[in-house]
């Protein structure tokens, strides 16, 4: 079994990552200090490594040096802070193997472990020399195969080529960071920082601090120097989602920033060079913002040179057996179980089902279904209530044959049902802690986990 070591000064973080690991079937050390570190990596000589970039005594970069010098064939993995990312890339350019940003999205992490590992396995080397990868962990990128999917993959790769700005639109849920991601892949800047900034998060003076950095000094709490997310991504992609929430005054700095090329900390009295390329996102009608004021025309035709429009779920129904396959694979490796597939009855409710989450509500559905099912398919009573509601709605005048027989005795959803997957969704949420649940759920541990037996969650 893999042993990994995680390093890492917040204690706190260090033993959720252990215990998350642990259940994933990995062997788990941990250190404090590079110091800790090291005398761990002589005595234990762990498959990987797990480092936060700043640690008390030494920073990553000289960790990876005397790891480099001890164990040259173990990967590390540095975590960091959006605010250090071009840190990280200067430590993957001295051999780390990749990054991930905090916080740390746990599946996304368990993925970059699972992959690294196998990358690095006798079998899978390749003799040529390692190119360095410096942007974020690739995403896996499902193509599905109706005539909308195929048209979003003649755009990415037609747009990748270019510099062009491009406006991805869609829904909440279709997909536009993977889309971002793609584009960034497959254009020239793929070996350069991909930085990706949720508009919606911040207003104000925090916006443009993010936006832009600042100085030491330049408001209350600006304790040391911060560079922007645009410096950060210097030659690289900045992908900003939810354009459409920026505030007017932001609106304002954006365009001046695209026009000039150029960024002024927030405090500082001169400009820094910045060479970057724009993807933006929205998930709502830019022209009626324009028409009602609310974003600047001018700015809106400057991150428009090319726009791909994504479909939502319920106008791309033969795509909806791709995604959910692909789904259930990754909930099989996290949860570690072998579902081999949905059953006709539950497929055709999902096939009906309006999606108004699109693809991230699929992955949410799909997770929960391969909790709740005991056997090697999915059937509709793993699915949630609003699936089977919504579907007996539609067919309530028709032929329903597709329910089981089993079912058809009562339509009527059962207080027992709902309270399995209210259970089953908050043990996902909170990665099984049995603890965290029962408090989230209001109940003691001991009721918990007779419910748990009850309902076939353990």
């Amino acid at each position: 079994m893999a042993l990994i070591l995680v390093i890492d000064d917040d204690i706190a973080f260090s033993m959720m990552l252990q215990s998350f690991l642990e259940r994933k079937g990995y062997n788990v050390a941990t250190a404090g200090t590079a110091t800790q570190a090291l005398t761990n990596i002589a005595k234990q000589k762990p498959d990987l490594v797990l480092c936060d970039y700043r640690l008390p005594d030494f920073n990553g970069l000289e960790l990876l040096k005397k790891i480099r010098a001890s164990l040259p064939d173990v990967p590390v993995l540095i975590m960091t802070s959006y605010a250090d990312i071009r840190l990280a890339v200067k430590v993957m350019r001295e051999g780390a193997v990749d990054y991930i940003t905090k916080p740390i999205q746990q599946e996304e992490l368990l993925e970059l472990i699972n992959n690294t590992l196998q990358k690095n396995k006798p079998e899978n080397k390749k003799a040529e020399s390692k190119t360095v990868n410096t942007q974020l962990p690739t995403q896996e990128f499902v193509v599905g195969k109706s005539s909308e999917s195929k048209t979003i993959m003649e755009h990415i790769k037609l747009v990748a080529e270019t510099d062009y700005a491009v406006l991805i639109l869609g829904e909440s849920g279709t997909g536009k960071e993977y889309v971002a991601k793609r584009i960034h892949e497959q254009s020239a800047r793929s070996k350069e920082p991909f930085v990706a900034f949720d508009c919606g998060t911040v207003t104000g003076e925090m916006a443009a601090g993010e936006f832009f950095g600042y100085m030491k000094g330049a408001f209350t709490g600006a304790i040391a120097n911060k560079p922007g997310i645009f410096e950060m991504a210097h030659n690289g992609t900045i992908f900003l989602d939810e354009i459409g929430n920026l505030s007017h005054e932001n609106q304002v700095r954006l365009l001046r920033l695209l026009q000039e090329k150029k960024v002024r900390r927030l405090g500082a009295v001169k400009d820094t060079d910045v060479n970057v390329r724009i993807l933006s996102a929205s998930n709502e009608n830019m022209k009626d913002a324009i028409a009602e004021g609310r974003f600047r025309e001018d700015l809106y035709h400057r991150l428009n040179e090319f726009s791909i429009a994504l479909p939502a779920m319920r106008d791309r129904k033969t795509d909806i057996k791709i995604f959910a396959k692909h789904f259930l694979e990754k909930a099989n490796k996290e949860l570690n179980k072998a579902i081999e597939d949905f059953s006709k009855e539950a497929f055709l409710l999902m096939q009906q089902y309006s999606w108004p989450g699109n693809l991230r509500e699929m992955k949410n559905v799909v997770k929960r279904a391969d909790l709740l099912t005991k056997g090697n398919m999915i059937l509709p009573d793993a699915l949630p209530v609003e699936l089977r509601v919504e579907q007996y709605k539609t067919n309530a005048a028709a032929d329903n044959n597709f329910i089981p027989v089993e079912k058809k005795k009562s339509l009527k959803v059962t207080k027992e049902e709902v309270e399995k997957q209210k259970i089953a969704e908050v043990l996902l949420q909170y990665q099984y802690n049995r603890q965290k649940t029962a408090e989230v759920l209001g109940i003691d541990r001991k009721t918990l986990y007779n419910r748990m037996k009850k309902f076939g969650l353990i």
